[in-house]
């Protein structure tokens, strides 16, 4: 079955999935932002 990235992502806001999947790529992988607050920063620093 070939489902294009449009209908997918319907689907999964259909299914209650969390996330933005109008913006995935046909390989599913989306542009990282890196627009982060100096707060979400020092969380990830703990986190690695």
């Amino acid at each position: 079955m070939t489902m294009s990235v449009a209908d997918y992502a319907r689907e999964c806001a259909a299914q209650g999935l969390r996330g933005d999947y109008s913006v995935c790529r046909a390989d599913f992988t989306v542009e990282q932002s890196y627009n982060y607050t100096a707060d979400e920063q020092a969380v990830w620093r703990t986190l690695c």
